[in-house]
């Protein structure tokens, strides 16, 4: 994953309703059930492209914490509704994850997400992390001293110097891996062995050593790298299928050539309609 489209988000009361914990709260009036990208952030710098466009992207989704918690892989979608100028990360309600009771339910409104967003023309994959005030003391603290989030700006453009700066001065906070590893998750092997050229200046920049990092953690997030990459294959067939494809219309090409150029091949040129 490269680090050119990462943002953060001050979660309002409306944005928690994606949790079921949050939707189902007596004095919760919102039912919005999603989380707003907002479109100074989403459309006028990550995706220009989806200024007029109102149909749903669906992707594989990350979500990592609060509190370092690991990586739950689920598959979600953006969606926009004719008029509106923001986008929404939206799908069902998320549920705690099975014997995780729980563990979305101590956020609260203020607290932050962290979104990188992979794919160039549209999203293809997201990772969300999560980090509490109360549950991440010191990383919610590192970035509320950086960005001013108020008002209309409740979300903002986040460059890799802070990422990487937060790993150091937060790591000791996290006994596993710290949250914004996540965000450096190769989008290959080979990116896993040799790095992307930021990376490798990186590596320049530090007599060779690059960031901290260790062979366990470097597997995990190889291992992860793979599980989203399947994840948002099986979200595309599901998208296939529901536009009425069947087996005889297209090819999951890369679950039997692992290393082939594409993923899939279509031979219902209709399906152009759909996108």
């Amino acid at each position: 994953m490269t680090l050119s489209k990462v943002a953060i988000k001050k979660l309002t009361s409306s944005d928690l309703t994606l949790f079921a914990e949050h939707y189902h709260r007596p004095e919760q009036k919102s039912k919005q059930k999603a989380i707003n990208l907002n479109a100074d952030i989403f459309v006028q710098i990550f995706y220009p492209g989806l200024r007029d466009r109102f149909s749903e992207i669906h992707f594989a989704l990350n979500i990592v914490g609060p509190g370092g918690a690991s990586s739950y892989a689920l598959s979600r979608k953006a969606v926009r509704t004719e008029g509106a100028k923001n986008w929404r990360l939206n799908g069902e309600i998320i549920n705690d994850p099975p014997g995780e009771e729980r563990r979305f339910a101590r956020l609260e409104e203020g607290d932050l997400a962290f979104i990188a967003f992979e794919g160039n023309e549209i999203p293809q994959g997201v990772t969300l992390v999560l980090v509490s005030r109360s549950q991440d003391p010191l990383l919610h603290h590192l970035a509320a001293s950086r960005f001013e989030l108020s008002g209309r700006y409740t979300m903002q453009v986040v460059e890799s110097d802070f990422l990487m700066e937060s790993i150091a001065k937060s790591s000791a906070a996290y006994q596993g891996q710290h949250p914004f590893e996540n965000f450096l998750i190769p989008d290959s092997i080979e990116e896993a062995v040799s790095g992307p050229v930021s990376m490798q200046e990186q590596v320049a920049r530090s007599g060779g050593k690059g960031i901290r990092i260790s062979q366990e953690s470097l597997q995990r997030q190889i291992e992860e790298a793979a599980r989203t990459g399947n994840l948002g294959e099986e979200c595309f067939e599901r998208w296939l299928i529901q536009r009425g494809l069947t087996d005889a219309d297209y090819e999951w090409v890369s679950k039997e050539f692992a290393r082939s150029a594409f993923d899939f091949v279509l031979t219902d040129a209709t399906i152009e309609d759909g996108f």
